[in-house]
């Protein structure tokens, strides 16, 4: 062998093994919460549980609509909120994002945002994961 093609392998080598090691990133951490009856903190009114999932109708492509829609997974609270607030929002990520509804709360500071400034919390849950999946057998 060629000392240049010995030099080259034993690069790659070490490589990796260096990078071989590096960890992932973190994910995001879970939270984990009591999902009770929650009540708006100005109104005194009941609200859904932080754990309560809400669907909307999104575009499969934004620009064809004629190809449809699909449910796409959110939850959110508006604990806090008041007229004018800003909407805190979060993407759990490629994952599936039930784990993840804990975000709505004062437990993180996503929830310390909205109710220091009167907003409300959402969590939505990035399409091709978990249940927002415009193709079910993808």
């Amino acid at each position: 062998m060629a000392p240049r093609s010995i030099s080259l392998i034993l690069l790659l080598t070490a490589v990796h093994h260096v990078y071989g090691r590096v960890p992932k990133p973190p994910g995001i951490p879970m939270v984990d919460i009591e999902s009770d009856y929650v009540h708006h903190a100005l109104k005194a009114r009941a609200l859904p549980p932080y754990d309560t999932t809400y669907y909307f109708d999104q575009l499969i492509d934004h620009n064809d609509p004629s190809k449809g829609t699909f449910q796409q997974r959110y939850w959110h609270t508006a604990e806090h909120y008041q007229e004018g607030g800003p909407i805190i929002f979060m993407n759990a990520g490629e994952v599936n994002a039930a784990p993840y509804y804990g975000y709505v709360t004062s437990s993180t500071i996503n929830g310390v945002i909205a109710q220091k400034y009167g907003g409300a919390a959402i969590v939505l849950e990035h399409r091709f994961f978990g249940e927002s999946n415009p193709y079910p057998n993808l």
